[in-house]
């Protein structure tokens, strides 16, 4: 994203009001009455409140912002970088995420059900107890340093996902669609003991 311009420092205001090309560092923003498309906006330690169903947003950097408990549902991301987030139990279900990434995200009971992933990237997140039930993505997911512990992953055809790198010692799957799931040498006898197969030494 091209580098924000003008700094707008510790102030309230709604989404609407938010600027282009605009960093707000230490702001609360509301999400106002009106749903919008925005573009080119960081936020920087920003607390958010409200309801922000059906907003989009596009090449924006959110950084150690405040989105618990939030409701995103049917919302467009695009190009969007969320940074040591506090997202536990946000609402995303049902969004479309194009080419975003989550880096360092708190998000335990994130729901993502029923949203669309396209060319997206979780890494160094604690994904504990979320759901990304009946999720699409064509290309699959991959999770490096995440923890996964709780998550839910049915209704989803999971070939082409990767889990090596992930941390879980239980997750929510249907086993009959877990071909084509990428796992670590490690990780197999969790799946298998999830299965319900036991292995002897």
């Amino acid at each position: 994203m091209a580098t924000a311009r003008t700094i707008i420092d510790g102030q309230k205001l709604n989404l609407q009001d938010c600027q282009e090309e605009y960093r707000y560092r230490n702001c609360t923003i509301d999400a106002g009455s009106e749903r919008v498309h925005l573009a080119g906006v960081q936020f920087d330690h920003c607390e958010f409140i409200g309801d922000f169903t059906n907003n989009e947003l596009f090449d924006c950097e959110l950084i150690s912002c405040n989105l618990a408990n939030l409701d995103w549902h049917k919302s467009v991301f695009s190009g969007v970088t969320f940074t040591s987030y506090r997202m536990t139990g946000v609402l995303m279900d049902t969004c479309r995420f194009v080419q975003c990434e989550f880096r360092g995200v708190g998000g335990q009971m994130f729901n993502l059900a029923e949203s669309e992933f396209n060319q997206c990237r979780f890494a160094d997140c604690d994904l504990t107890d979320s759901s990304f039930q009946a999720t699409r993505c064509k290309e699959g997911l991959a999770f490096p340093d995440c923890l996964l512990t709780g998550a839910d992953f049915t209704v989803i055809n999971l070939k082409n996902w990767d889990f090596s790198a992930a941390r879980f010692d239980t997750l929510t799957f249907d086993p009959q669609r877990l071909r084509g799931l990428k796992l670590a040498s490690w990780q197999a006898p969790i799946i298998l003991e999830l299965l319900g197969v036991r292995l002897e030494a």
